[in-house]
């Protein structure tokens, strides 16, 4: 194999620009190394968190199903049909109107045995 080298004549500022290319580009995939560096040392403080967070929710979650035995369950009370509500406010008006009236009677009274005395 015979190879014939090729000589590239360039001038002196095209060479001098060339050369900042080359630096520039060398900068620039430097810094790109370290930010996927710092990437990769976040991404794995954040998996190291996400791993004792969901430690900490299981024993949580262990812990209160051992208090939910410990604790007697309540019973619940079903809600009222919407007839029974409405019963119980007509005898809690009928009450009050009741004991308005015997407020306004026992008035009256006291009323008399003012004018009375007077």
């Amino acid at each position: 194999m015979n190879q014939e080298l090729v000589h590239i004549k360039f001038d002196y500022e095209e060479t001098l620009n060339n050369k900042k290319q080359l630096l520039l580009s060398q900068k620039n995939m430097l810094r790109l190394i370290r930010i996927l560096r710092q990437y990769k040392e976040l991404r794995i403080k954040e998996l190291k968190l996400k791993q004792k967070l969901n430690e900490k929710l299981t024993t949580t979650s262990k812990n209160i199903k051992q208090i939910e035995k410990i604790f007697p369950k309540l019973k619940q009370e079903k809600p009222k049909k919407i007839d029974e509500v409405k019963k119980l406010d007509k005898i809690i008006k009928n009450e009050e109107e009741i004991h308005e009236k015997t407020i306004e009677e026992e008035l009256k009274q006291i009323q008399k045995k003012l004018s009375a005395i007077k």
